[in-house]
């Protein structure tokens, strides 16, 4: 009866080892680059969320402060309106909001050199006051005491049209609309990734 070589037992042995190693190998070398490739993708997504987590902060910041231009040149418009009318009482409600809109003011455009300038006052008034918000108070002057200026209605329209400068400038609405475009150019491809799942279950 032939008897097998244990010489060929061990040397088929040794192949089948061998193949199994490099098998293992280049599954473990897929998997690598799988995983390596997963990870860059989802640090590109991380970045882009965070990236619009950017924009959707700045845009409720800048819906605030629009908001508040918006009273102000209401404001400003009610005066031109009616500073002409000599009784002070119609012109009350509209000195209110303009009074009240320089102070809210302050919360978007504080006061520049507060440790400089005023230190003995209230905080928020400390220092000199942003040239945005000496437009409303010229504005309420007029409002207040329109014999003191030989044309209350051109010097309110001036006002209005400096603070409304003022504002579209420091909104740069064409900029943000570009901005926000290269935002979305960008998510486009990354919002196609492949979804992450869970392994299968072993039967």
């Amino acid at each position: 009866m032939n008897t097998i070589d244990p010489n060929w037992l061990s040397a088929i042995a040794a192949i089948v080892a061998v193949g199994f190693s490099l098998f293992a190998h280049f599954s473990a070398e897929k998997s690598r680059k799988r995983a390596d490739a997963l990870e860059k993708k989802n640090a590109e997504l991380a970045e882009h969320q965070n990236r619009l987590a950017h924009v959707a902060w700045s845009d409720a910041y800048f819906r605030e402060i629009t908001a508040w231009a918006c009273q102000v040149s209401t404001a400003i418009s009610q005066a031109i309106h009616i500073v002409d009318e000599p009784s002070k009482a119609r012109r009350q409600d509209t000195l209110i909001t303009l009074s009240a809109c320089v102070d809210m003011g302050r919360w978007y455009f504080p006061n520049r050199h507060h440790d400089q300038r005023g230190t003995h006052k209230e905080p928020a008034y400390r220092g000199i006051r942003q040239e945005v918000l000496d437009w409303i108070v010229e504005a309420y002057n007029i409002c207040e005491r329109p014999d003191g200026y030989p044309h209350p209605r051109t010097a309110l329209v001036r006002c209005q049209r400096n603070f409304v400068s003022f504002i579209q400038e420091f909104l740069d609405p064409r900029s943000r609309e570009q901005a926000i475009e290269r935002v979305l150019c960008d998510f486009g491809p990354v919002s196609s990734l492949p979804k992450i799942s869970s392994p299968p279950e072993q039967e």
